[in-house]
Parts: structure tokens; sequence; C-alpha cells
């Protein structure tokens, strides 16, 4: 099951340098407005502060931080620019603009600041999420587990980290690592509903279907109507020997989620095996048209190639 990748923003306030009796007083606020998610109130008084002092590099550093907030990556991109002509080494600022630049998808630029942060002796936890999250989405999922790694090094009880590493794991097809990332964000948190859903799809995946069923069973007790639990515990329950239960979760799954082209995987399937061989390939031809192959690959093209006419 493929997630959606966040960035870590890095939120270290920078050295303060300060040239007006009033400005320590208005960053305090604004500062202040920007943990409050005030972010137009925190752009206004920085915006003043930095008139009057435009060398002001700890109100420039948090402008460009609050214009993340506000979804201005190029104001935010600037600002950060501006503090690294003043101070090359200012890290804080390499990291946050390397992050600008991974969200606006120029990754080998992003790559280059976050590479100077750590040639700077920056060892931060957010540095290496960042660039190994930068690394995933360069393809580089070998680069960046080894980065993943550095941070649950730095900090082993971020539960996050270790589902980023599972992610890249199941990428590559490392499954059994995967599910053991997913274990420890359990051990982390035990309520941790993504982490039991993924872990159980695991489960699927390397076969062990009756530690699937477990899981599952407890996450319906919870959402009986989650319809990618729906489907999953389908194909469990078809995996485990009882395909006509398997097949009204799978159906009642996509009366909820019509749209789940997965879902039609599972159902070809179940009814390949009760040799319902016209609507097998009904529902291969319908988990196509809704962008399968796209998503997952060309098995299902594969099935209606070898079974259908």
């Amino acid at each position: 099951m493929k997630q959606l990748f966040i960035f870590y923003l890095f939120f270290s306030i920078a050295g303060s340098v300060f040239s007006q009796p009033n400005s320590e007083k208005r960053l305090r606020e604004a500062n202040e407005a920007f943990n409050s998610k005030e972010f137009n109130k925190a752009l206004a008084i920085y915006d003043q502060v930095i008139k009057e002092d435009k060398s002001n590099i700890e109100a420039i550093f948090w402008r460009g931080r609050t214009k993340i907030e506000l979804h201005d990556l190029e104001g935010a991109k600037k600002d950060f620019s501006t503090v690294l002509k003043q101070r090359p080494d200012h890290t804080n600022s390499l990291i946050n603009r390397g992050t600008v630049f991974s969200l606006q998808k120029d990754f080998h630029s992003a790559l280059t600041d976050y590479n100077t942060a750590i040639k700077l002796g920056d060892s931060s936890v957010s540095l290496y999420i960042n660039r190994g999250l930068n690394y995933f989405k360069m393809k580089k999922s070998d680069l960046a587990v080894a980065d993943f790694t550095k941070a649950v090094s730095l900090e082993p009880t971020d539960k996050e980290i270790f589902r980023f590493r599972s992610d890249c794991y199941n990428e590559t097809g490392q499954t059994e690592l995967a599910q053991k990332d997913l274990e420890s964000i359990l051990r982390i948190d035990s309520a941790d509903v993504h982490a039991r859903i993924n872990l159980a799809f695991c489960y699927i995946q390397t076969k062990n279907f009756q530690k699937a069923d477990t899981l599952y069973r407890k996450l319906l007790q919870k959402d009986s109507n989650e319809p990618y639990v729906l489907s999953n515990y389908g194909y469990v329950k078809h995996m485990l020997g009882k395909s006509n239960e398997g097949l009204k979760m799978i159906k009642k799954s996509l009366e909820i989620k019509p749209k789940n082209s997965y879902a039609y995987k599972y159902l070809a399937e179940i009814y390949f095996s009760q040799n319902e061989t016209e609507k097998a390939c009904e529902a291969l031809n319908t988990g196509i048209s809704l962008g399968f192959t796209t998503n997952y690959g060309s098995e299902l093209e594969d099935l209606k190639k070898k079974n259908c006419k």
C-alpha cells in the first residue's frame, strides 16, 4: 500500500542579530503568532521588523518559514537565499531552502543544499529525514534508506521515520524489512491504525494470512466500513478457504469505494477459483479501466491475456 510522503520542516531558531531596540520584543510576538498558527499576523510583524532592519537574519529566516506555511514557496526561497548571502553557513536556511526545492520537485538543487548543510557540520534528525525523502522522490531508495536509518539512530522513538523507511522497503520489494519497521511503529504506538493497515497488507504479501486475519478483524472492530480494509480482508478470507465470505466483503468495499482498482483484482482471483471466468474477466476489465496498470503494474493485463477471450 503506497503512502503519501510529507516533508519535515526545520524549526530551530537561527542566531539572533538585532539592531533596533524594539526588534526583540516584536520578534517574540511574531514567533508566538507563528507557533499559534496565526501565520498572516506573524508575516505582518516580520515584515515590519525587516522594514526597519533589513539585515535581521532571524526575522528574514522566520518570514521564510511563515511563507512556507502560507504556500508562498518562491517567497520563502527568496528569504532563505537572502539569509545565505549574509551567512553562507546558516544551515537552518540551507535545510529549509532544500525542503522548498523538494516541494517544487527540484530535487537536485535540494540535494545540493542538504549536502552543504551536512558538510558544514549539521547532523540534525530533520536534515537526514528530508534528504531521505528527497532521495526517495529521486527513486534512489537505497540512499533514502541509509538516511532514514541514520535518522532512526538519532531519534529511535519517532514512529514517522520508521514509516518512511518501511515505504522505501515496500517500494523495493523488501517486504519483510518493511514489516519489521511497521512492527516497530506499533511498539511505539500500539493504536497507530495506518501502521496496522500496512502491516496487515505486508502479511498478505508474505502469505501470512492468519496474522493478517487477526489484524483485519481488529481493524474492522474499530471501523466496519473502511473500504480498503474490507477488500483486503475479503482476499484474506478467500485465501483461508472462505471465498464466499470474502466475496461479500469485497463487494461491500466496492459499494463504499467503487473506484478501487485493486479490489477488482481480488474479485477476479476469487471468480477464477470458482470457475466463473466471465465474471472474472469482467472484473479484470473494470480494474484495468480504473487505472490498475498505471498504479500497480501489468498483472491484470497479463491475467486477461492468459484467461479471457
